[in-house]
């Protein structure tokens, strides 16, 4: 499962949580675990891709030099991350 989410703790958390609750859940019917994956966005992504900045709002992420949003990459973009 690939989730490509904002770059900023609430972008970041939420793939843990969601991968927490469906690993249980498969686990619980007997399937086999998914793999997570995060291909975007990352830190190095905002540079290489110049992408704009979003304010911080979220104290979580007070060490966090630069946050942004995933709809900052174009299509041509994240397709290429993924």
């Amino acid at each position: 499962m690939l989730y490509p989410g904002d770059h900023d703790p609430s972008g970041l958390s939420i793939l843990f949580s969601a991968a927490a609750d469906i690993s249980a859940f498969v686990d619980d019917m007997g399937a086999p675990v998914p793999i997570f994956g995060r291909p975007a966005v990352t830190a190095e992504q905002i540079s290489r891709y110049r992408l704009p900045s979003a304010p911080q709002t979220d104290r979580r992420g007070e060490h966090m030099r630069h946050t942004a949003k995933a709809e900052a990459m174009s299509l041509t973009e994240l397709t290429a991350e993924v």
